[in-house]
């Protein structure tokens, strides 16, 4: 047979009918593996499959309570470096979801996968990088997903001791990547991951939230001074606001920027317009050549939810607010705050103007507010330059 992709659920069926896993493993034209419930019967497969074209692996493990435990996982011949080791000439692409890792510092010192570009690691706590550095020496792009395995409130030691491991092991000769392409992540699993080198593009999946969480980015970003950033932040008008980490090496080579600022209840008695203009003046020293800007508002509005919801419901069906009666009169609306008031009164178009004057290189922007009252949205536009979007289309894929 010619197939080339395959996916199976690995010990659940191999377990039922081990002629079907023996004509899995004869198969010689697999090019891409998929196996789901990967158990001992499947690590088996994986060291008698005939095919030696693989390039691109993906294996969901087993966890403890179906029949796997995580001490059984951690050996060190279950590492994926060990145990794809067959497929070093062309592996490219490997995910791997509760693949729970050696806790100790494996070494493998031949094994290096030249092709390989993409890793995704989905559900390992503790994931040591060293490893995987000296076997995917030209890796580009990492997505780690750690799960809700953590919180810093109750592992913040466990968390810092795991991050210092990974930092110093890259401080070894050839344990570092010169620079890699992209990383997505929570902000919690770049810290697990430690990583010190350079990287092109980053994408946050949380908010940052606090000025704890803002320490925390201000590490990953002087390592990384990314060139593309994602990222939704609530902390703007502190003292170590995320403007003022613009102002550092983390944002010497920011060229693309999303930034969702969301506000809170807590930002009701804040100037967001001036905190905005400090953004801008941050912005301004950044080599932007792209900017999306939103600002969702929508957590300083003070009327109870029920009822601004009940009111945006029928304003976008048309209709209006049905009027109330001598015996149910309408509630007072509730006085405008600081926050709203300074929003209300933001002139969103010269903004846009003033930085687009002010930044030589931005090449486009959007500007928007979103979540005032009454569903009232200010949008600012500085319309691409002519070329720009066939000239660089890879990075034109951020739309709000």
């Amino acid at each position: 047979t010619s197939l080339t992709s395959l996916m199976v659920s690995g010990d659940v069926i191999f377990a039922i009918s081990p002629p079907f896993a023996t004509a899995v493993a004869q198969l010689t034209s697999l090019r891409h593996l998929r196996i789901s419930n990967v158990g001992h019967l499947s690590c088996f497969l994986l060291r008698t499959v005939q095919s030696k074209q693989l390039c691109s692996i993906s294996l969901s493990w087993l966890t403890y309570d179906e029949g796997m435990e995580p001490h059984e996982v951690q050996k060190v011949e279950y590492h994926p470096v060990a145990l794809l080791s067959q497929w070093t000439s062309t592996l490219e692409s490997l995910a791997g979801n509760a693949w729970f890792t050696s806790l100790e510092l494996p070494v493998f010192p031949h094994t290096v996968y030249p092709k390989m570009r993409k890793l995704r690691i989905g559900w390992d706590d503790h994931p040591l990088v060293a490893p995987y550095i000296r076997a995917y020496l030209n890796l580009e792009w990492i997505d780690f997903r750690a799960g809700d395995v953590f919180n810093w409130e109750n592992d913040e030691e466990t968390l810092r001791e795991h991050h210092e491991l990974n930092v110093r092991s890259q401080s070894i000769a050839g344990t570092r990547w010169q620079e890699l392409e992209r990383v997505d992540g929570c902000l919690i699993d770049f810290y697990i991951l430690g990583l010190v080198c350079p990287i092109s593009r980053i994408n946050l999946r949380t908010s940052i939230r606090s000025e704890h969480d803002l320490e925390i980015l201000s590490e990953v970003l002087t390592y990384a001074q990314p060139k593309e950033l994602k990222i939704a932040a609530q902390i703007l008008h502190t003292d170590h606001s995320f403007s003022e980490l613009l102002r550092t090496a983390a944002g010497s080579r920011l060229e693309n920027l999303l930034l969702h600022i969301d506000l809170s209840t807590s930002d009701r008695k804040v100037d967001i317009a001036a905190a905005l203009e400090r953004l801008g003046a941050a912005l301004r020293v950044c080599p932007l050549r792209r900017l999306r800007l939103c600002v969702r508002a929508g957590g300083i509005d003070p009327t109870p939810l029920p009822r601004r919801s009940r009111a945006a419901s029928l304003r976008r069906s048309g209709r209006e607010m049905p009027q109330s009666t001598a015996s149910d009169p309408p509630p007072p609306p509730i006085p405008l705050n600081l926050a709203e008031r300074s929003l209300q009164a933001f002139d969103i178009a010269a903004y846009s103007r003033e930085l687009g004057s002010a930044i030589a290189s931005l090449t486009d922007a959007v500007f928007v507010i979103a979540g005032l009252r009454n569903d009232e949205i200010m949008i600012s536009y500085i319309p691409p330059r002519a070329g720009v979007y066939q000239q660089d289309e890879r990075t034109y894929e951020w739309e709000l």
